[in-house]
């Protein structure tokens, strides 16, 4: 049977694409968060006050 090899870059690029993921996710529950608790909602258009 053939050894399998393991390559040092997919170890380094997983952890990127990881670490890319998780910012991408909080960034997301952040604006999100603060879009509701500003306005008190979050899909749909804001009306100003007249």
């Amino acid at each position: 049977m053939a050894k399998k090899t393991v390559k040092e870059g997919n170890d380094v690029f997983t952890a990127l694409l990881a670490l890319t993921t998780v910012t991408v996710l909080a960034t997301t529950v952040y604006v999100g968060l603060m879009c509701y608790w500003y306005y008190g909602t979050l899909f749909s258009i804001v009306q100003s006050p007249r």
